[in-house]
């Protein structure tokens, strides 16, 4: 996907964001292009963020890891943050049809905040109903704009986690501070409704 964004964070100062999003049941992962790729469509991806289940030692661990791939380092940011829902977008109200760019889709607002929306192309099915856009929060006016959506089975590989990660056994529990500021970095980087729903953490 494409995201607009007002002042980036740190590795993406630049008004456009190129993203890719890999999501499942229990996992999601977003690899971050340092530019649009060349004709050759190869891409560059400096920066991910990982959402995965994982288990030791009998407990389950809802990690979200920061990872570059350049410098093979990487950082856990939350042990306790599960993939959002399958059914985030019951918390959204349904506001009927409308055209956008030449095709009709349904426009869908959150509750909570209005600056939210989301718009899916009109269709029969759930395959049918494409993503096209989701609009950012309030103080960051800008939009996500999804491009070659495909449906279908995942490759579990996709959501491993690479070996220069810290193991969570080492991890040590963060402050409610530092996990309140965490939040807040990925409701700044990633796209409505995992924006969204990052913030609805810092209520809970």
């Amino acid at each position: 996907y494409q995201r607009r964004v007002h002042g980036g964070p740190e590795q993406y100062p630049n008004d456009i964001q190129w993203t890719k999003l890999y999501y499942t049941e229990c996992c999601s992962r977003f690899d971050f292009a340092t530019s649009y790729p060349s004709l050759d469509e190869s891409w560059h991806f400096n920066f991910t963020i990982l959402f995965t289940p994982l288990n030791l030692g009998g407990k389950q661990y809802d990690m979200v890891y920061h990872i570059y791939p350049d410098t093979l380092t990487c950082d856990i940011r939350a042990s306790d943050l599960p993939n959002i829902s399958r059914g985030w977008l019951q918390s959204y109200g349904y506001k009927g049809t409308k055209p956008f760019r030449a095709l009709w889709v349904e426009q869908y607002i959150l509750a909570s905040e209005s600056a939210l929306m989301y718009y899916n192309r009109v269709g029969a099915t759930d395959e049918d109903r494409i993503p096209v856009r989701s609009t950012n929060q309030a103080n960051d006016p800008g939009a996500t704009d999804y491009f070659d959506y495909i449906s279908g089975p995942q490759n579990p590989a996709a959501f491993a986690i690479p070996h220069y990660c810290p193991n969570p056994s080492s991890f040590t529990e963060l402050s409610i501070a530092t996990k309140q500021q965490h939040m807040r970095d990925l409701s700044n980087i990633l796209p409505s409704p995992f924006n969204a729903y990052a913030r609805g953490t810092l209520k809970n």
